[in-house]
C-alpha cells in the first residue's frame, strides 16, 4: 500500500488521541468539537491528502467509524486497551477536578 509508514503514524496517532480523550474509543477536542481532517493532518504533520487516505483505509478495514457529528471512533477499542485502567485514570480525573472544583468554590468565599 501507499505511504504505509505514514499511514502506521497515523494509526498509531489516533490511538493515543483516543487514549487522552480517554472516552471509550472516541476522539474529539471537546465534547461538541471533533477533530477534522485538517487539524489532525497538522497534529500529524503530515499532508491532508495522506490523512484522508489513511482515515479512509481504516474505514475501509473496519478500524474506524466516523459518525454524522465529525466524532471518530476507534473500532474494538477494548482490544487496543486496558479498559480496567482506563476506567481507574477516569475516575481519579473525576476526584481531582471535583476536589479542584471545591477547593475554588471554598476560596470564593
Amino acid at each position: 500500500m501507499p505511504e504505509n509508514d505514514a499511514i502506521f503514524r497515523i494509526w498509531v496517532f489516533l490511538l493515543s488521541m483516543a487514549g487522552k480523550t480517554n472516552d471509550s474509543g472516541l476522539i474529539y477536542l471537546s465534547d461538541d468539537i471533533p477533530y477534522t481532517d485538517e487539524m489532525i493532518a497538522t497534529l500529524c504533520d503530515r499532508p491532508i491528502s495522506i490523512v484522508r487516505l489513511a482515515l479512509n483505509t481504516f474505514k475501509k478495514f473496519g478500524m474506524i467509524e466516523i459518525y454524522q457529528n465529525g466524532i471518530l471512533n476507534i473500532t474494538n477499542w477494548g482490544q487496543h486497551q486496558n479498559l480496567d485502567g482506563m476506567d481507574k485514570i477516569r475516575e481519579q480525573q473525576d476526584y481531582v477536578n471535583r476536589a479542584n472544583e471545591s477547593e475554588k468554590k471554598a476560596k470564593n468565599y
